[in-house]
């Protein structure tokens, strides 16, 4: 699939195609990072003058839904983040994760290196690794492959992984049982300056509207998290993206209502 460049309304350049996990379960954990995969054509996005954004973020205050902002989607497919330790056990000891493709979050990779995933109810092959090594163990499936693998995987934020089924991850040198498995709760990344752009804060639930796919479709529960390395990105996982209808380099509409 062909790459490229695409700016945002809110002046966010995109470049790659992404794939995530999906939601059930607790708030308030450490975030953790993104997950993306192949370069891809990106959808033209909907466009608005600037004075319209300004008119949006003034007509916030009433208990009503009011659009703020697009934002840029990115869909995670099944993926695996793992700690120098596992890498250790599965690719041998020091291997070091080759860079397949930056991700938009700062300092993520798309890793060269797969894994195979094999549950208590099936086995899936191919998955890829995210790098670079985090200090815990996670697994993002989507509700479809927990089923598949036969294990119930919680809906977390990243890094929640407190009581997570375990997996064994098996690579080229060896296999191990982790725990860490998880469904990711759906959520948007960005930084400090456009979080006060769209008038969010850290750990604010919101809902999000996409449109014109044939398959309209809001989003709720949906929290924010903010970071200086963050770009903005609203992640969902295939299962949520097949049933809004929507790709990675599509847009979705922020909503916000205040009491």
């Amino acid at each position: 699939m062909a790459g490229g460049l695409k700016t945002s309304p809110l002046g966010v350049t995109q470049t790659y195609r992404w794939s995530m996990g999906r939601n059930n379960g607790r708030l308030g954990s450490p975030w953790g990072m993104p997950y993306a995969l192949d370069p891809c054509a990106k959808r033209e996005p909907p466009m608005t003058e600037a004075k319209d954004m300004e008119a949006m973020l003034d007509s916030i205050g009433s208990s009503e839904p009011h659009e703020v902002g697009y934002i840029p989607v990115a869909v995670s497919a099944r993926h695996v983040h793992l700690s120098r330790a596992t890498i250790d056990r599965v690719f041998g000891k020091g291997y070091e994760l080759r860079t397949r493709s930056p991700l938009a979050q700062h300092g993520q990779f798309s890793a060269e290196e797969k894994v195979s995933l094999i549950g208590p109810g099936g086995r899936m092959d191919g998955v890829r690794l995210i790098g670079p090594p985090r200090e815990h163990d996670q697994v993002e499936i989507s509700r479809s492959d927990a089923i598949r693998l036969g294990v119930d995987a919680p809906i977390r934020q990243s890094g929640d992984l407190e009581h997570t089924p375990r997996i064994t991850v098996r690579g080229p040198r060896g296999s191990t049982a982790i725990d860490g498995v998880i469904c990711a709760l759906r959520h948007i990344h960005c930084n400090e300056q456009e979080a006060a752009r769209l008038g969010v804060v850290d750990g604010q639930i919101v809902r999000v509207k996409l449109a014109g796919h044939a398959r309209d479709v809001t989003f709720g529960d949906v929290v924010v998290r903010v970071a200086p390395p963050f770009s903005l990105q609203l992640h969902l996982d295939t299962d949520e993206a097949n049933a809004a209808g929507v790709v990675s380099g599509d847009y979705g509409t922020l909503l916000l209502s205040q009491s």
